[in-house]
């Protein structure tokens, strides 16, 4: 369980850009962004429509610039980026 007294403001914008870069289209125009990066939200894969090409790139990206290895049933078995996010800053000890 990651220490919600620390501030992850900035590991959560680089996962957002992480993601953004592994072509999750719908967070670059998605109106809560802002809210998940500040943890005042979490976003539901749903609201994102992630299809299985995009879970690929998504764990290519986040093996590239975490050096965390997920497979993509790994990333589609979560629910949501908070969920994801967790686990990545679990696994990299954050």
């Amino acid at each position: 369980m990651i220490d919600e007294s620390v501030d992850r403001t900035a590991d959560r914008r680089d996962f957002v850009e992480c993601l953004q870069s592994a072509g999750v289209i719908g967070l670059a125009r998605h109106a809560e962004r802002e809210k998940f990066i500040v943890n005042t939200r979490d976003i539901p894969y749903d609201e994102l429509h992630i299809d299985s090409l995009t879970r690929v790139e998504m764990a290519i990206s986040i093996e590239a610039r975490y050096d965390v290895s997920l497979s993509p049933v790994q990333i589609s078995e979560l629910h949501s980026l908070g969920e994801l996010f967790e686990l990545i800053m679990a696994k990299t000890n954050r």
